[in-house]
């Protein structure tokens, strides 16, 4: 990011204000309010404004930061414990309740810790003291800058402190203690933009086909709810034909509180998914094993509210696409939650080819990914060569990363293995090569 310094009033502005920035924390600016550290004596041992970047690359190039240490347990002890998570915090503290308004409702923190832990929370409270959750989220990696996002207006309609915790650090004694870590903050504004700066916005019909391990990696992460579960994002399918011929799909085995619980995938997009110009939801998902007992897909959006299920039904052992409708409230995500209650640990639950489009029917045979007539064209697949019949133009064929390997008139065009999308005039179909 550009370094600037801020020279800005130091009084609020009122209803109506434009994007208003709160601390820069560079040599020169101002802050606006007041920022203070966790009241809880041991909590933080260094709570510094001003401090040197440690990193100055990728999303945040500037010189100075807010840089805190916090001594998250006192004691090891199980018996002691550790300070209350909730006053493992900083806090910005206005002079006057600011109005929330379309110009200011999101605020946004450059952030970066030095371990990943747990979950990162913003709470803000109107001036009656009474701290409401506006979103919580967890960082990427260690010690890489990302931009937390909450919309303070979602909740609010004016905040006059906010509290961002450190840590939520959940989990059971002693399994939530960590030693002291360092956390850094940076570029505090309040603005009309509801994505994070470094958000690359999700907006491609094709979710997750879980076909390059690669591309998998940089658009979801995914955290195991226990370590007996088996997770994979790489799995092979073995049940190709009908409506799934990929060479891969996503796994999940261990449910081990059977049958009153829910066990699968949640998983966190890295950028939010933008749905806003489709309707529908297709999830490809088969079991291992015949059982009665249903899937739920449910969606978070970006002020971290849960949907309720899109839907709720029994899975088979075949392949089915699963359609629901996308509702409004959650047209932009970036969470997806698949639950299983198998009833056996044994149960294998398989996930594939999520895709959103304005069409309710699920695909079919028929519409088999590989074999797809779109009006008078037809691409096929078979032993290594994609053959377009029915139409006399340029096509050309680019692999997952964007690159093109073909271009020209020639009807059938010999492919390695892999997955490529084929672009005909206004027509692109992805393609599976075996």
């Amino acid at each position: 990011m550009k370094k600037f310094t801020l020279l800005f009033a130091t009084s609020l502005l009122s209803m109506g204000a434009m994007a208003q920035t709160i601390a820069t924390f560079e040599d020169g600016s101002v802050t606006m309010g007041t920022i203070t550290g966790a009241s809880l004596e041991g909590n933080q041992s260094e709570f510094v404004m001003g401090a040197e970047n440690p990193v100055k690359d990728g999303l945040n190039t500037t010189d100075k930061c807010l840089y805190i240490l916090t001594n998250q347990v006192i004691d090891t002890d199980p018996v002691v414990g550790r300070p209350a998570w909730d006053s493992n915090a900083f806090f910005i503290t206005f002079d006057e309740a600011v109005q929330l308004t379309e110009e200011n409702r999101y605020l946004h923190i450059m952030h970066m810790k030095e371990f990943l832990l747990n979950n990162w929370l913003v709470f803000a409270e109107n001036g009656d003291g009474n701290y409401v959750e506006i979103m919580r989220g967890s960082a990427p990696a260690e010690m890489v800058w990302f931009d937390i996002v909450a919309d303070l207006k979602s909740k609010l309609d004016v905040v006059k402190s906010i509290r961002v915790n450190l840590d939520g650090n959940w989990g059971e004694i002693p399994g939530r203690y960590y030693a002291p870590t360092k956390f850094y903050y940076d570029e505090i504004v309040m603005n009309d933009q509801m994505f994070a700066r470094d958000a690359n916005v999700i907006v491609d019909n094709n979710i997750l086909d879980f076909e390059d391990e690669e591309i998998t990696n940089a658009r979801v992460s995914y955290t195991p709810q226990a370590p007996e579960y088996v997770n994979n994002m790489a799995w092979a399918n073995t049940e190709t034909g009908g409506i799934n011929s990929t060479f891969t799909c996503a796994y999940f085995k261990g449910n081990t509180k059977t049958p009153q619980w829910w066990h699968g995938f949640y998983f966190e997009f890295k950028s939010p998914v933008n749905a806003s110009e489709n309707k529908y939801l297709h999830i490809m998902m088969r079991k291992s094993v015949l059982e009665t007992q249903k899937v739920q897909i449910s969606l978070m959006n970006l002020t971290g509210v849960q949907s309720n299920p899109l839907v709720d039904e029994p899975i088979t052992t075949e392949w089915v696409d699963y359609v629901m409708e996308i509702p409004e409230t959650h047209a932009i995500f970036n969470g997806m939650y698949v639950k299983f209650n198998a009833q056996s640990p044994a149960t294998e639950c398989f996930v594939d080819e999520i895709f959103m489009n304005n069409d309710p029917e699920p695909r079919s045979v028929g519409s088999s990914i590989n074999e797809v007539e779109k009006g008078a064209v037809m691409v096929t697949v078979e032993n290594g060569i994609v053959s377009v019949e029915n139409m006399e133009c340029e096509i050309s064929v680019s692999n997952m990363m964007g690159q093109c390997v073909y271009r020209g008139m020639a009807p059938s065009v010999p492919l390695q293995k892999g997955v490529y999308i084929v672009n005909i005039g206004s027509i692109a179909q992805k393609i599976f090569v075996k």
